[in-house]
């Protein structure tokens, strides 16, 4: 199941639903292999396979956001946060958490840790609702939640005390992108803009890497960045 199954939330897509899929394309007559590790493609050719799919997906190698703090107890990328809900992992979330990004995984995220017992739940959108890679009804479902949503907001830098987080610091988001120290573009933020909410837990969704380190060396040209 792949990040079907440890990356989307259950309430989401039913485990029950997932394994029938699953159970369907085995009935074709696919052969599934577990604990069969690939180092090296080129090899299955040798063996008489005629072509070699790699279909890795998307990994545990998160985007940084880049800001003071991050590194704090507390900060969790949304697909570790995801995972470990998934997987039946002990996490805590405590009273108060936000979650910095959009998209589908940023909504996942917040709901998850609604129903994890967080009283509050902060969205923080770098954009209008109506950019963001999501239907209305599924942003209208967060909010129904209590959930809330801030638009055209970033995360500046998150507020910690012995290692811990604390808080985070918001501002607005401006005209304009800037480009960080790895080529990406980010959201200008608005000087005097800033405000700061006291959370328990940062959840950031900032994107992930398709993670090919398992391949040998000379695939190495396969395992730039690609953001999704």
């Amino acid at each position: 199941g792949g990040m079907m199954r440890a990356g989307i939330p259950a309430h989401r897509l039913p485990k029950g639903v997932l394994q029938q899929d699953i159970d369907d394309i085995l009935a074709l007559g696919v052969v599934l292999k577990t604990n069969s590790p690939v180092r090296d493609p080129l090899k299955l050719l040798e063996q008489g396979y005629d072509a070699v799919c790699l279909a890795t997906g998307i990994s545990s190698r998160d985007h940084s956001l880049g800001i003071q703090g991050e590194g704090a107890e507390g900060v969790l990328s949304a697909a570790t946060f995801l995972r470990k809900v998934n997987l039946g992992e002990p996490i805590q979330v405590g009273r108060r958490v936000a979650v910095v990004g959009g998209g589908i995984t940023a909504l996942d995220a917040a709901a998850v840790a609604r129903r994890l017992g967080a009283e509050e739940v902060h969205l923080a959108l770098d954009r209008p609702r109506g950019e963001l890679p999501a239907y209305h009804w599924e942003m209208a479902a967060v909010e129904s939640e209590g959930i809330r949503l801030h638009e055209h907001i970033a995360a500046a830098r998150i507020l910690t005390a012995d290692g811990k987080v604390t808080g985070v610091e918001l501002a607005r988001t401006g005209k304009g992108m800037t480009v960080d120290e790895r080529g990406r573009r980010r959201p200008k933020l608005e000087p005097g803009t800033e405000f700061t909410l006291p959370v328990d837990t940062v959840i950031a969704t900032v994107g992930q890497q398709s993670d090919l380190t398992f391949l040998d060396p000379v695939y190495d040209d396969l395992t730039g960045d690609s953001q999704t």
